[in-house]
């Protein structure tokens, strides 16, 4: 009984394959004829996985005396069961491959600002931490915007949501392709990571940062604000020799930075009419 049992059960299996492709005839003359059906039957899970074995396939009765030798049989059968693994092979590799899309659509997500359309805090240390890995010189510059919480007090959020967003374009603006990579870490912390540069060239980005963002910012018309920046930077591997490191003494610098503008009494944003 358990040998019929498993016979109806593959059976079953190769009928709906077969059926798919418009092969289910084929495989009944074959089977009623011969008496059993010999070749390559498969077996897919929604997952996607598929196993495929030789198998005979027989029908109940063994003793109806059918004409077809079993030669003749395997002949037929295994060009079908073929054209069948070949299908099930084909849809495994597809389904697969989606699947791999749509991993690497979450792995990009993952590291992706949904505000500025940046790199996040996630994606800025893995490329972060790629250079320092590779032992490849790089320049890290973050600043943050003076007193930003004001701009959220005085607007509202959804005004300094566009604040962040016209903050991040012009600073992109100001990036070298292929070298540099700007992110926001959260908040209105941005940082860029300059490949293969040196103190000079990170000091000119400083400089471009800062002129960027200082322009006036029409929020809606008639109501534009001035809004400065803290700047700092450090230089791998001059300045440290870890990520963790790199970005402590860069931070350290952008506080200084702001220690400075409150002794000189710069305002830290203001409004234009």
């Amino acid at each position: 009984e358990g040998l019929v049992d498993a016979m109806l059960v593959t059976t079953g299996i190769a009928i709906v394959g077969l059926s798919a492709l418009g092969l289910y005839p084929v495989y009944l003359w074959v089977l009623f004829s011969a008496g059993y059906f010999y070749g390559v039957s498969t077996m897919r899970w929604t997952t996607g996985w598929a196993i495929a074995s030789l198998t005979l396939v027989t029908v109940l009765n063994p003793n109806w005396g059918l004409p077809m030798a079993p030669t003749v049989a395997l002949i037929i059968g295994l060009p079908i069961s073929c054209v069948l693994y070949r299908h099930v092979f084909v849809a495994q590799h597809q389904h697969e491959l989606s699947l791999a899309q749509h991993a690497s659509t979450w792995e990009h997500l993952a590291a992706q600002d949904p505000l500025s359309g940046l790199p996040n805090r996630r994606g800025f240390s893995e490329e972060l931490s790629t250079q320092i890995h590779h032992g490849e010189k790089c320049v890290l510059v973050v600043f943050d915007l003076d007193d930003f919480k004001s701009v959220n007090d005085t607007y509202g959020h959804l005004f300094g949501d566009a604040v962040l967003q016209i903050v991040a374009q012009r600073a992109l603006s100001r990036m070298r392709n292929g070298k540099d990579l700007l992110a926001r870490l959260g908040g209105d912390e941005f940082a860029v990571i300059m490949k293969d540069s040196d103190v000079e060239s990170g000091h000119q980005m400083m400089d471009r940062l800062r002129e960027s963002i200082k322009e006036p910012i029409q929020l809606h018309e008639g109501v534009n604000i001035m809004i400065s920046a803290s700047v700092g930077m450090a230089s791998y591997p001059a300045d440290a020799a870890t990520m963790t490191e790199l970005l402590a003494t860069a931070d350290l610098a952008m506080y200084q930075d702001k220690r400075e503008h409150k002794k000189a009494g710069q305002p830290s944003w203001r409004f234009i009419a």
